[in-house]
């Protein structure tokens, strides 16, 4: 119960942050209908294959893993786990 209510005070704080910003309906230089194309090729290319698709997983697991550790030694300088 503690922790849904630091996260719905976090998530507070973090809408009045961000609602200075404006709504963004479209990318600039239409850059929207080029990504949902590529995006519908990848996912068609993926139900063509299904096998690769662990293989993608993994590769972003790999990378996400890689980032939140380069994120740490930014963080805590030299305390931090080695990203090697």
């Amino acid at each position: 119960m503690i922790f849904y209510a630091i996260g719905t005070v976090l998530l507070s704080i973090f809408g009045v942050i961000f609602a200075v910003f404006p709504v963004v309906t479209t990318l600039p230089f239409g850059m929207d209908s080029a990504l949902t194309t590529a995006i519908g090729y990848v996912n068609s290319f993926f139900n063509d294959f299904p096998l690769l698709l662990i293989v993608w997983h993994m590769t972003l697991w790999y990378l996400g893993i890689r980032v939140f550790l380069l994120i740490l030694k930014v963080l805590l300088g030299s305390r931090a786990p080695q990203a090697n």
